[in-house]
């Protein structure tokens, strides 16, 4: 592993899809262990098909995804599992099963881990309803069941002694309600925080303003176009042209907060601190 690759996940000429029609085109993008990376994009860019190529759930058609200069696909499944822990909108559960059974299913590649499961579904505020069904819980609930479960998979495979980890998750806290969204996304950047590379797909931006240290734009066509610190690409020149309207971006300064208002001209607004 060359010292340019060490803590890196990247894909190189990626071109993704399904059923053969092309999703992704020719992708290039670094994405940084201990950094928090949002991904933006319209609907249909193909930024949850990028999640899932980086997670290794879906396999280019072609170019590579590698992870520390190694092709995951060149990996054993359980050292991917070990590595990278995917966190998809929905996750359905074919059997029957309680919250804390769905959680350590992630950690079954590394060997059985209580501790793990306990101490993730602890962070994910889902601990108290580790008994109940999984399919009883709100959408919300389910998908804090859905990130304790990949963090679970992660602390396992930690004692393993692996390399870098990441965490891909894609619009996380679509079903929550606001006191939730800071949980799961306070979550996720203190997982950046402790050096995990942290990956999420977000159509919030004035919540990718907030936590991101990174922002990657998945434009139309497939395209990746900008690339780089969150400040520099959520920017009301870039935004306006990816999104094709009027952008305002504000930052506020007052006695209890300091963060940014991402404004668009045709919308609301909304407000989050830092």
């Amino acid at each position: 592993m060359g010292a340019s690759e060490a803590g890196c996940l990247r894909v190189s000429g990626v071109d993704a899809g399904y059923d053969g029609a092309a999703v992704l085109r020719g992708v290039n993008a670094v994405f940084a262990a201990g950094r928090l990376t949002v991904v933006i994009g319209p609907n249909g860019a193909g930024k949850s098909t990028l999640s899932r190529v980086l997670a290794g759930v879906l396999r280019p058609k072609r170019g590579e995804v590698s992870l520390e200069g190694v092709s995951l696909w060149g990996m054993a499944r359980g050292e991917v599992a070990a590595r990278a822990a995917y966190v998809p909108q929905r996750s359905e559960v074919s059997e029957p099963m309680t919250a804390a059974e769905v959680v350590s299913l992630g950690t079954y590649a590394s060997g059985r881990d209580e501790e793990a499961v306990r101490r993730s579904m602890e962070r994910t505020g889902v601990w108290e309803m580790r008994a109940e069904m999984y399919w009883r819980l709100s959408v919300g609930q389910q998908q804090r069941v859905t990130l304790a479960r990949a963090l679970a998979q992660l602390d396992a495979g930690a004692k393993r002694g692996v390399g870098s980890q990441f965490v891909i998750a894609d619009e996380p806290a679509s079903a929550q309600d606001p006191k939730q969204v800071m949980l799961v996304m306070g979550c996720l950047r203190e997982e950046s925080r402790r050096g995990r590379g942290v990956v999420v797909v977000l159509h919030d931006l004035t919540l990718a303003a907030r936590y991101a240290d990174d922002a990657v734009v998945v434009s139309g066509g497939g395209k990746v176009g900008e690339v780089g610190l969150s400040e520099q690409v959520l920017s009301e020149t870039t935004l306006g042209r990816v999104f094709g309207v009027t952008f305002r971006r504000v930052e506020f300064d007052d006695d209890s907060q300091k963060g940014v208002v991402i404004v668009s001209a045709e919308g609301g607004t909304t407000r989050d601190g830092a």
